[in-house]
């Protein structure tokens, strides 16, 4: 099973502020995975697709 992220940590992960995580979110650059009815997870894979684009905000 793929390990899943929260905002914060993919924030730190990425080098980047979280607001940005949820900018990503929302703007459909990264597809989250949804924990129950509120909570937002981001797979490992989204992360490593992030890294090797090289994107930035």
């Amino acid at each position: 099973m793929e390990q899943l992220f929260t905002i914060r940590e993919t924030a730190k992960l990425l080098t980047l502020k979280e607001s940005t995580i949820y900018r990503w979110v929302f703007d459909g650059k990264i597809k989250p995975v949804r924990v129950g009815s509120r909570a937002v997870r981001v797979p490992e894979s989204e992360i490593l697709r992030i890294r090797e684009a090289g994107e930035k905000a």
